[in-house]
C-alpha cells in the first residue's frame, strides 16, 4: 500500500510470536491483493480498468467493503469518497506532486465521485457510469488492520501493537502513543494519546507535502473542489474498527478544524484536532485517554 508496516509481539515465546506475525504480513498481502492500488492486478485495479455499465461482480470481502465505505460517503455527505482515482492521477499523488491545470480538474471531477458506482449488496456486484478510479488511500490500512485484529480475536493471539504507516491498532495491549508534529511527521509534537484497545488514526498534509509554485501541496484531495486541502494541522480520531479511524481522519480534515469538531461531537467520534501551532482541541475531557 505504498508504506511500511510494523508489528511488535508481545508473545511468551520467540515461535509463537514469529508465527502470529507471519500469519498477520499474509492478511496484510491477501489485503493488498483485493484493493490495493499499488498492485495492478489488484481486484480494486481490475474494477478501475472494468467498462462502464457492465456489472462488476465482488469478491465476499469486497462487498461488504463497498458497502462500508458507501455508509461512510453518505454520512459525511462527500468529506470521505474513495473515487477520486483521477484527481489522484493529475496531482500526481502517488509520484511526482504538480498543479494541474484548471481543465484537467475540472474534467477530473466530472470522472470522480462514488455516485457514479451503482452497488448491488445482494448479487455484490458494482456498475459503473463514469470512468472512475478508486484509491484506497483513505480506508486500506484501517480495513487491513481491521482484518488482523479478527484474526487475532479469532485465533486467540498474544498481545501485539501494528503500526501501519502511522496508523495503530493494538491487540491485549494498552499503549502510548505520540501524535506526530503536524509541521514535520519525522518529529514529535509532545501530545501523547492512550488507547486500550481499538485504532488510532492520524491525518495531515506534512508527510507528502511539496512547494509547487511558492504553495504548499498536500496529498489530502477535498473531493468537492479537486484541491488539496488546506494544511492546518493534523486530525487523529479513535475508534474501536481501524477502518472507521481511517476514514474519518480523512473526512475530518476534508472538513476543516470547526466544521470538523463540530460534526465529530455531533456523531459520537472521538477527535483530537492538532493545530501547527501546538494546540490540541479534543472532544471529549478524559485527559487525553482514547478508551472506554
Amino acid at each position: 500500500m505504498g508504506t511500511i508496516l510494523k508489528i511488535t509481539s508481545y508473545a511468551q515465546s520467540r515461535e509463537r510470536g514469529l508465527r502470529e506475525m507471519e500469519a498477520v504480513v499474509r492478511v496484510i498481502e491477501q489485503t493488498e491483493e483485493e484493493i490495493s492500488n499499488w498492485r495492478p492486478e489488484s481486484e480494486f485495479s481490475q474494477l478501475n480498468s472494468h467498462p462502464v455499465g457492465i456489472p462488476f461482480s465482488l469478491s465476499p470481502s469486497t462487498c461488504v467493503l463497498m458497502q462500508k465505505l458507501d455508509r461512510w460517503v453518505k454520512s459525511s455527505h462527500g468529506a470521505f469518497d474513495p473515487a477520486v482515482g483521477k484527481l489522484v492521477q493529475i496531482w500526481g499523488i502517488q509520484g511526482d506532486i504538480r498543479i494541474p491545470d484548471a481543465a484537467a480538474i475540472d474534467a477530473a471531477l466530472a470522472e470522480s465521485g462514488f455516485s457514479h458506482i451503482n452497488l448491488n449488496p445482494r448479487k455484490c456486484a458494482v456498475t459503473k457510469t463514469e470512468t472512475v478510479l478508486l484509491d484506497s488511500g483513505a480506508f486500506g490500512k484501517g480495513e487491513a488492520l481491521d482484518r488482523v485484529i479478527s484474526l487475532a480475536e479469532k485465533e486467540n493471539y498474544a498481545p501485539m501493537v501494528l503500526n501501519f504507516g502511522g496508523q495503530v491498532a493494538v491487540w491485549r495491549m494498552p499503549s502510548s502513543i505520540d501524535i506526530a508534529n503536524p509541521s514535520t511527521r519525522k518529529l514529535s509534537s509532545g501530545k501523547v494519546l492512550q488507547i486500550s484497545y481499538g485504532s488510532l488514526s492520524t491525518s495531515g498534509q506534512s508527510e507528502h507535502a511539496r512547494r509547487i509554485e511558492g504553495k504548499e501541496i498536500g496529498h489530502i484531495l477535498d473531493p468537492a473542489t479537486g484541491w488539496p486541502v488546506a494544511d492546518f494541522g493534523s486530525v487523529t480520531v479513535w475508534s474501536p474498527s481501524a477502518l472507521d479511524a481511517d476514514v474519518l481522519s480523512t473526512a475530518l480534515y476534508v472538513m476543516g478544524p470547526k466544521k470538523g469538531f463540530d460534526w465529530a461531537t455531533r456523531n459520537g467520534v472521538k477527535a483530537c484536532f492538532l493545530e501547527k501551532k501546538g494546540d490540541l482541541h479534543c472532544n471529549y475531557e478524559t485527559e487525553n485517554h482514547f478508551h472506554n
